[in-house]
Order: C-alpha cells, then structure tokens, then sequence
C-alpha cells in the first residue's frame, strides 16, 4: 500500500512539475521576451521641426514624399509627413496577425519568443540609421501615435524594419497560418530589349493587409551623405525593398529559403538601403552584401545602367552567391538556382512545394518572345496570371506570376533613369513615373485592362469563396452551399480553387468528379493540391475543406 502511496505523490509532484513548465513557457518566457527589446532610442535634439526640404503629394493613387538632409532630417520629415499613414498602416498589421495567429494564447507566446529572439537586433542597425529611425518616432509620437499600449513607437518601429526577414522564419511555425509571398522580378537587355535599354521590373508580393498596397510611398531622398535615390515601400519604412539610385543601380529583392537560417542579424532592407545609397557599381553593392550577417535567405537583383549588367545575388546566412544574367535575361522568382546551393535542403524543398518554378517558366515564356520586349511587355509579364502556355487558369492562382495579391509592381528604364510604380489593385493600376528628383521623367503607362475585374469579381469572390469554406465546415444549409458554389464557378471560371470547392459543395458524386477532373487541369498551384485532388478522385483521401493555397511560396 505505502509504495503504490509514495508513486502517487511522485506521479502528482511530476504533473505539477508540467505545468509549471508548461506555464514557464507560455506566460513568464513571453513576457520576458517582451521587456529585453526595451532599448533606449539615441539621443536627439531637444526640439525639432520639419524642415523644409520635407514635402509630401499625392501623384494619382500613389503616395510621393521627398525626403533631404542630415539622418535626423530624415527621420522627422518623414514621421512627421506619413503618421496618419504609419498608424493606419500599424492597424493593418495587427489585423492581419491576429488573423493570421487566430488564438490569443498562441499570439501572446508567438510576439513574446519573437521578442526574446529579436533582444539583439538592434545591434545590427548603423547609428545613423538608428537615429533616422528615432526621429521619425519622436514626429509620429508628437503627432499622435494610437498604438502606444502595444509599447514604446522606437521599439516597435526597430522591430518593424526585421518584418520581412520574422515573417519569412515564421512560414512554417505551427502557431502561424503563414502570409503568402511570392515575388517575381525580371531584367532584359542587350538584343533582348527592343530599344537597347537595360529594363527590370518587380511584382513585391505581400499579405500584409489592404494598405501596402492602397497607400504605397515612393520616397525620393537626397541624403546629406551618399547618393540620391528613390524606393517604393510604404510609410515608416526607413530601409527599403525596391529602388534606384542616381548612379544608375537598381536593387530590389526576393524572398528565398535555404538550410542554414539563422535567428537574428541585419535585416535586408536596411541593406538595400544601404545599397542604393553608397554603392555606384554591382561589385560595390555585392561587396556589401557578402559581408553582412543577414538571418533570412533572400534573392537580390542588381542591375547596373553603366556596366549594363544584371545579376542576383543568392544570399543566405550560409553563404552568398552570384547567378550572372544569360543571354540578356535575367528571372528571379524564390528559389536559387546557382550550383553551391543545389544540395540545400531548405531550397530543393521550395522548388519541389512551391510555386516558384511555375512562375520562373512562365516568365521564361514570355520573355522568349523573338520582337523582344519593352517596358510595356515588361509590365504585361508582370501582371500576368495565365499558366503553362499561356492557359487561362483564372485569377488568384497562386502559381501564376500575378495572383492579384500584390503590395507593389515597378518596371524601369535604367538609361533614362525613370521608374514607373503601379497604382492599385495589385499592380494593375496606371504606371505613374518617377525619377530619384520626384514625379515625371516621361509618360505614364496605363492601367491593365483586367483592373476593373480585380476591383469587382476578386473582391465578390473572396467574401463567396469564404462564406462558402464557412458552411461546407459546419455541414451547415447545402442548398445554400451549392449555390455558393455555383457562383464561384461564374465568377471565376477557369480556376482550380472554384471547381475544387464547387465540387465539395454538391451532392452528385458524377457532379462532383467531373468538377475535380476538370481542377485537376487548371494547374493547381501546389504539389500538396494537387496530390489531394488525386487522392479524391482515387477515393484514397477524403477532399479537404480549404481554399486551393498551400503554404510555401
């Protein structure tokens, strides 16, 4: 009797054990990681006011702000000109994340750890980056910052300038219903381009929320020291992820995956600003990317107007390679493609998963075309959402090169110095120019013809698709379901998504297997999506209820 007594309370003193390591980690870990980021902001001038190099317009739908001076200058000007932007902006990203992490537990121990590992980021910020950063919080902060219970603006901008490399970490966390990027970027020159010119062009795909895409700034900054130039980002962002410089150089960047993540280091976009302004040549820029200790994989695309040269850079904390263009051509989707990373596991597993390759070939496709290209066909690659060979397979195909879910699409002619950055939605908007001195600089280009569907049907079919996924999980009103279904298949005709759910949503089993035959042909956008419709109609696996989205880009 005494020894079944004595396991017991050794049983019970083992769950209490549990718990409190259980609590440890969910409550005290997190809140740990709260408070190590309280960094203290650098000293500024007790006073402060917007210069009068700062001005902010709006050019059509975008955003312009021009930006001159000192970093302090900087930074002011700009929290000062963008704090009704940087607030609105702060709101899209907290809705998103409580979507995205839907349960308040998991939110709590998510933001705590992303805290304890971020304790040593700003280690990995410039002073003079630092103070820039400062100054535009001292300006929001004065202007009014609504955010202020979620904790100190300095602290929560630092952390803000890492969002990209979080997010990418994050994409396969298990608390995370991760954002969906897929950024495709293309360069042409030389026989390639029908007028001689050296032309790139950028889709930065983001999930942010609405307002990275509806409230886009291009900056135009003349610094005190180093080079004018412009990027196209969104308000509060010191660092950039699209941009050319007075030298001529173009950088922007991909999202990319490799083994050898690391947790912490210098955030990418703080690099390509640092890029676009010091560097005049592409072994300058590649210099300074090889020698910092990033945390994340990215690809980086250099095109240089006076070597008339294009690369990227495949960069990883592991290692850092060079991809040259070839034969005038240069596609970066989100995968490497340079030998040194062919046996990474990390890559080879977004090659295999993602849709990445889908949207390189078709890219590859396209710029195939013997007439060549201009920055019109540039622009028309770029918003492309066909297949395979030109298939119509709908829209929001996450495989396609233009799903419409994208934050920003510019195209550039890099002899004449002009980048054009598209108005909403998703890249399809008019081409507004810009030179690193403001707006102008040549003709806008126009809108897409499709705009006008994005605006309407994109929107009418998100809110059906939802509330149809809604029912079809509650097993709730099939009628109403069907009919949901129904008007999907209207709404978007050739999409893989539409049939597949369309398919969930009736009742006919011969219905229902002609459905998914015919999303079986519409180029699902996953390797998983389309092993699942193969297992359905093998009637080896029931068919999930979900949208037709996977979750690697």
């Amino acid at each position: 009797m005494i020894p079944r007594m004595r396991a017991w309370v050794i049983l019970r003193w083992c769950v209490a054990l549990a718990w409190l390591a259980a609590l440890g980690l969910s409550l005290v870990l997190p809140a740990v990681g709260f408070c190590l980021p309280a960094w203290q902001a650098p000293v500024l001038p007790t006073v402060l006011a917007k210069s009068e190099n700062g001005k902010r317009e709006q050019v059509g739908a975008i955003i312009h702000v021009h930006l001159a001076g000192d970093s302090v200058s900087l930074g002011y000007d700009h929290g000062y000109l963008l704090a009704d932007r940087i607030a609105a902006l702060e709101g899209d990203l907290i809705d998103t994340f409580t979507t995205q992490v839907p349960t308040f537990p998991a939110r709590h121990l998510l933001l705590g750890l992303v805290g304890f590992n971020n304790r040593s980021l700003i280690n990995y910020f410039q002073p003079n980056e630092l103070l820039e950063i400062a100054a535009a919080c001292r300006a929001q902060d004065q202007v009014g910052d609504p955010w202020r219970w979620l904790g100190p603006v300095y602290q929560r901008a630092v952390q803000y300038h890492a969002l990209h490399d979080v997010s990418q970490y994050l994409i396969d966390n298990p608390l995370v219903r991760p954002i969906q990027v897929g950024c495709s970027a293309v360069a042409i020159g030389g026989q390639r381009s029908r007028d001689g010119h050296l032309l790139v062009g950028r889709l930065f795909d983001f999930e942010g929320g609405p307002r990275f895409d509806f409230d886009k700034v291009v900056f135009t900054v003349h610094p005190k020291e180093g080079l004018r130039f412009l990027h196209v980002g969104w308000a509060g962002m010191t660092g950039a992820v699209t941009g050319l410089n007075e030298a001529g150089l173009w950088v922007s960047i991909n999202a990319a995956a490799t083994a050898g993540q690391g947790f912490c280091g210098r955030p990418i976009t703080m690099v390509v600003r640092q890029v676009l302004q010091h560097c005049r040549t592409i072994d300058e820029a590649v210099a300074i990317l090889a020698a910092t200790p990033v945390f994340v994989s990215d690809g980086v695309l250099l095109a240089s107007r006076d070597e008339h040269k294009v690369v990227v850079v495949e960069l990883g904390p592991t290692g850092c390679a060079v991809r040259p263009w070839v034969d005038d051509v240069l596609i970066s989707t989100n995968h490497f493609l340079h030998p040194q990373w062919a046996g990474d596991r990390a890559n080879q597993e977004r090659l295999r998963r993602g849709t990445t390759v889908a949207r390189s070939a078709r890219l590859a496709e396209i710029c195939a075309d013997p007439a060549g290209q201009d920055l019109a066909s540039v622009a028309r690659a770029l918003r492309d959402r066909r297949g395979r060979g030109g298939q119509d397979i709908g829209f929001g195909n996450r495989s396609t090169v233009n799903a419409w879910i994208g934050a920003h699409l510019a195209v550039a002619d890099l002899d004449a110095g002009v980048v054009w950055v598209a108005e909403p939605r998703h890249g399809l908007g008019i081409l507004r120019a810009f030179t690193v001195n403001g707006p102008g600089g040549a003709a806008d280009l126009p809108a897409d013809p499709e705009q006008e569907r994005c605006l309407h049907d994109a929107s009418v079919y998100a809110a059906q698709r939802d509330a149809l996924i809604h029912l079809l999980r509650q097993r709730q009103n099939p009628q109403r379901a069907f009919s949901l279904g129904q008007e999907l298949l209207r709404l978007n005709p050739q999409s893989c998504e539409a049939h597949w759910l369309a398919g969930l949503a009736t009742t006919d089993a011969k219905q229902q297997r002609a459905l998914w035959e015919k999303a079986l042909t519409l180029q699902p956008a996953y390797a998983e999506d389309a092993d699942a419709l193969r297992a359905a109609l093998a009637g080896t696996a029931p068919m999930a209820i979900r949208a037709g989205a996977g979750r690697n880009p």
